[in-house]
């Protein structure tokens, strides 16, 4: 079954019309490749082409792809085993531009959440096998489009959007990260670009610079406040390095579009506040990065509090829940977010996170059961 999943009510996405060229990049099944396919993408920590299996990419924990291109439209195809870690450092992730594909885990096995300007925690379950990574490999398209500012996960026939504003007007950053908990094998990695300039300003197909598209026109307000995001997001990170948290708490929601004080102004808040926690844990910091979840938790209950919309509350409901569940560890909390949540605005996906906790909490009493006989 084909369905799409949207965060924001009037969500925009560009169907078609996109110019340009089209550039495929590919790391997989060619014999011979890996290396030179590699030599195109900036590598740490040891990442390597497989000598035993042609094509396939290794990434040591800790160890990362990246590179960068100037296109339009970006997609990652990619089939693999990740390993789905419990804690925040250990959880590999995918990033184009400003949106992010995380995979985690809990007692339930599996997830994955999709990253921009807001967080989805996606509504399913991925089977795990004993050693922490799927049971079998996946097959993921992720991508990000730059003229509608979304970034796109398509996975098990289903397509999941998130809105992301772009970080700035020049080329895009893509990256593969393994995580510091375990190494992910890349069976294959596909990377198709749509719209691509080239140096000189044209497209590579020879067209006219992409600054004349009106499409492109319409996406340069919102490169600028990406610019201005991404520069306060720098300051706001070595502020909580340096133990300034207040500073760093008002550079990063400077940047807010909702009036200052208002429900969604908080609930703004607490988003890039976890954004930055997920950025923090990544680098290794975790106790930094639950210090700053709960400083989004405090925004969660002003917008609870200042609100009369049952919607905007359950937004605020479920985005504690995640907070306390993946960041903070403490479950009874989190179920007790979700239930609110779901009396707020009867069937909101907190009814799939509260559904998922109840089928954990299940299971380990299951366990429980068979070890104490």
């Amino acid at each position: 079954m084909n369905t799409r999943t949207a965060i924001v009510p009037g969500f925009r996405r560009l169907l078609a019309g996109l110019t340009g060229a089209v550039l495929t990049l590919s790391l997989h099944a060619q014999p011979g490749l890996t290396a030179q396919a590699l030599a195109q993408w900036t590598t740490t920590n040891g990442v390597q082409s497989s000598t035993t299996s042609p094509g396939e990419i290794l990434l040591p924990v800790g160890g990362e792809i990246s590179r960068t291109l100037d296109a339009d439209m970006i997609a990652l195809h990619l089939r693999s085993q990740p390993f789905f870690s419990s804690a925040p450092e250990g959880w590999p992730a995918v990033e184009i531009g400003p949106a992010s594909l995380i995979f985690l885990r809990d007692q339930s096995g599996g997830g994955m959440v999709l990253a921009g300007n807001q967080l989805l925690l996606l509504p399913f379950t991925v089977a795990l096998g004993a050693d922490g990574r799927s049971e079998k490999p996946l097959d993921i398209t992720f991508s990000y489009n730059r003229i509608a500012n979304a970034g796109t996960l398509r996975f098990d026939g289903s397509t999941y959007d998130v809105p992301a504003d772009p970080t700035d007007s020049g080329p895009v950053r893509i990256a593969v990260f393994s995580g510091k908990v375990a190494s992910w094998t890349l069976e294959s990695l596909e990377l198709t670009a749509t719209g691509v300039a080239t140096e000189n300003g044209a497209d590579a197909s020879g067209g006219v610079n992409r600054a004349t598209n009106a499409h492109a026109q319409a996406a340069l307000p919102a490169a600028n406040r990406g610019a201005s995001r991404k520069q306060a997001n720098d300051l706001a990170k070595r502020l909580f390095d340096a133990g300034d948290d207040d500073a760093a708490e008002r550079a990063l929601t400077g940047q807010n579009l909702n009036p200052k004080g208002t429900p969604e102004w908080h609930i703004e808040s607490a988003n890039a506040l976890v954004q930055m926690a997920f950025s923090l844990a990544r680098t290794g910091q975790p106790e930094k990065s639950a210090r700053i979840a709960r400083r989004a938790l405090l925004h969660t209950r002003f917008a609870i509090q200042k609100t009369t919309e049952p919607g905007v509350a359950a937004v605020a409901e479920q985005t504690a829940g995640f907070i306390q569940e993946r960041f903070l560890a403490n479950m009874t909390e989190a179920k007790a977010r979700y239930q609110s949540a779901v009396q707020k605005l009867p069937g909101s996906v907190a009814q799939r996170s509260l559904d998922r906790l109840g089928k954990s909490e299940e299971e380990s009493i299951r366990k429980q059961g068979i070890r104490g006989r």
